[in-house]
């Protein structure tokens, strides 16, 4: 399988229609994509966690992570309509604590 890029893998996101809370909800067969295994990493939000939802989903194949945002009210649902899907590299930071 040939390694693809962010943009290409959105590309294909686009050009099969799969829209960013198809995305966000993994809504897609990634095989019959041809983007192989996808797994998501994270997924925060939704009732009771605040406003702000979001997912990760990890390109295997591609080493390729990807993320969604979107605002969650618990009466209107999780909204996709201000979203975007972008690129994005684990982090990893040091944090301090005052106990």
């Amino acid at each position: 399988m040939e390694k693809l890029t962010a943009e290409q893998i959105l590309e294909i996101f686009e050009k099969n229609e799969i829209s960013n809370d198809r995305f966000g909800y993994m809504d897609y067969n990634s095989e019959k994509l041809g983007l192989g295994e996808v797994k998501e990493i994270e997924q925060h939000g939704g009732e009771g966690e605040g406003e702000s939802w979001h997912s990760v989903q990890y390109f295997k194949d591609h080493d390729v992570y990807l993320r969604v945002d979107a605002s969650y009210s618990s009466y209107e649902g999780t909204d996709f309509s201000d979203s975007e899907i972008q690129e994005v590299r684990p982090v990893e930071k040091m944090v301090t604590f005052y106990e």
